[in-house]
């Protein structure tokens, strides 16, 4: 049934009805094993929503689940569960090391993986507590060392990448007032910035991130990492805490130095690997896994036999996903969510849920739908008005700092010259000089003076922009219909003299 066709989807269309067909006729979904220390499944909600059962998923969860069949795992089980298809991993923030292990022999045995950490998990900040007191959730970083570092990649949890050319837009708290300011480490990556030739990320034309980290390939690793999402050359790395305790989008903007290089935050690795628990299972997860009569543990009823023959090489080249960002699967940063005849209407505006669902389509196998699910979002920014916008906004930066400095220490000389002439009963002005009367008096016509620079320096900030703007409105508007109506004028003059010459020609004819 299709209850009816709404025309914001109209660039989905044959998508979705492909996508119905393909759901109707196979007989199994694959299932997709699902992980971590943030759960998809239960949304963003706080503990008391939670418990109350007020809670909605995660709409990227809700696409996951209309393709696969999703198993939810605990992040504190020994081995996997034999029928799962592709393992995706969300935020490990606390994987207990036998967890770590049994991703370790998923992998070397065939098994496929997702995995999104992060240096500074903006989803793993949870909402107030209403009881008070700071609310419980997992930490805001994650990583899965030392399976990276077998798989020949390097992810540090004390850097965040910052892209220029990349920014996002947010409001910023600018000194002179609430503007828009450009986001360094809230990212929306481009065509350019994805790997044309692997079908994950081929047609993907957007996809929005924030506060992403950075992966490096280890030198002399046995494994191959492709880039699938990268920076531009106009990036840098801040530390962790430089962002998270600094909420000013321009204070970021301000002490932005370019690095010059580009830095993966997406990667397919492959290639043969060796086990990153040589020793085999950690100390005390064989005991556990046997059936030790003395322990009281229960992990999913997957720990009464005993753990499977330890596996120190890859059966064959391995085949990982590894994402250095989560933010980019909350609802915020790719999907507008609208309610249209009782029925929730999802459009996206970022390409968020295809990378992820052609990723796991990918390590599935299939690629069926790949190639109609990434035509929906087509990103054609303004690239000549965006340059001057980010020039005219560092320039604004610099100008508006230099003349902050100004205006205090203008004030601070003010309020000093001011206490110097004051009597024991706090009057002011009763003992200043002539001199200090002066001194005061230019001070306060200099502080005037900055404040007026200073306005007038944030109303040019958008002069080149407008009037670029304003031509582009301008041929758009008026200076085609202009053509048209002159092309027009001109082609029926044209004709008219053409008739009056073949009048005359006949006039003539008729004379002689």
């Amino acid at each position: 049934m299709i209850p009816f066709f709404n025309e914001q989807r109209e660039s989905f269309l044959e998508y979705d009805l492909t996508q119905m067909v393909h759901r109707l006729s196979r007989t199994r979904a694959p299932k997709l094993g699902l992980m971590g220390n943030l759960s998809l499944e239960l949304g963003q909600a706080g503990a008391s929503a939670i418990m109350q059962g007020r809670f909605e998923p995660y709409l990227i969860y809700e696409e996951l689940s209309q393709s696969f069949e999703i198993e939810s795992l605990s992040p504190d089980i020994d081995r996997l569960p034999d029928d799962v298809d592709v393992l995706m991993i969300v935020h490990p923030a606390s994987f207990p090391p036998k967890t770590l292990y049994a991703i370790d022999q998923f992998v070397l045995r065939g098994g496929k993986v997702l995995a999104f950490i992060d240096p500074l998990s903006e989803m793993a900040q949870q909402p107030p507590s209403p009881m008070g007191g700071m609310p419980e959730g997992p930490g805001l970083e994650s990583t899965l060392d030392p399976l990276l570092q077998a798989w020949g990649v390097r992810f540090l949890t004390s850097e965040v990448v910052a892209d220029r050319n990349r920014a996002l837009r947010v409001q910023g708290g600018q000194a002179t007032g609430l503007q828009l300011s450009d986001y360094v480490v809230w990212l929306g990556l481009r065509s350019e910035d994805f790997d044309a030739e692997d079908p994950v990320t081929s047609d993907i034309g957007l996809v929005q991130l924030a506060s992403a980290g950075a992966l490096t390939p280890i030198p002399d690793a046995t494994t191959t990492i492709t880039p699938l999402l990268q920076t531009t050359s106009d990036s840098m790395l801040f530390s962790t805490d430089e962002v998270a305790m600094n909420f000013n989008p321009d204070d970021l903007l301000r002490s932005f130095e370019s690095s010059g290089e580009r830095f993966i935050i997406g990667a397919r690795i492959s290639g043969e690997v060796s086990t990153a628990f040589p020793d085999g299972p950690p100390p005390g997860e064989s005991d556990t896994a046997s059936g030790d009569a003395g322990s009281d543990e229960v992990d999913d009823g997957l720990n009464d036999e005993p753990l499977p023959e330890h596996q120190s090489q890859s059966a064959g080249p391995i085949n990982v996903i590894v994402i250095a960002d989560t933010d980019l699967l909350d609802d915020r940063f790719w999907v507008n969510v609208q309610e249209f005849l009782g029925q929730r209407l999802v459009v996206p505006t970022a390409d968020n849920a295809t990378l992820v669902i052609n990723a796991v389509d990918n390590l599935m196998g299939s690629s069926d739908l790949i190639g109609l699910r990434s035509r929906g979002k087509d990103e054609r920014p303004l690239t000549a008005i965006e340059e001057l916008r980010r020039q005219a906004n560092d320039r604004f930066l610099l100008q508006e700092q230099e003349l902050v400095r100004q205006l205090t220490e203008t004030e601070n000389r003010l309020a000093a010259l001011q206490g110097q002439g004051g009597d024991a009963e706090g009057d002011i002005g009763l003992t200043l000089t002539p001199e200090q009367e002066a001194e005061i008096e230019r001070f306060q016509v200099q502080l005037l003076e900055t404040r007026r620079r200073l306005r007038e320096v944030q109303r040019s900030l958008r002069t080149d922009i407008d009037a670029l703007q304003n031509t582009v409105q301008f041929i758009n508007i008026a200076l085609m219909p202009i053509l048209v109506a002159c092309v027009a004028m001109g082609l029926a003059l044209y004709r008219r003299r053409q008739r009056q010459l073949s009048r005359g020609q006949s006039y003539a004819g008729v004379q002689s």
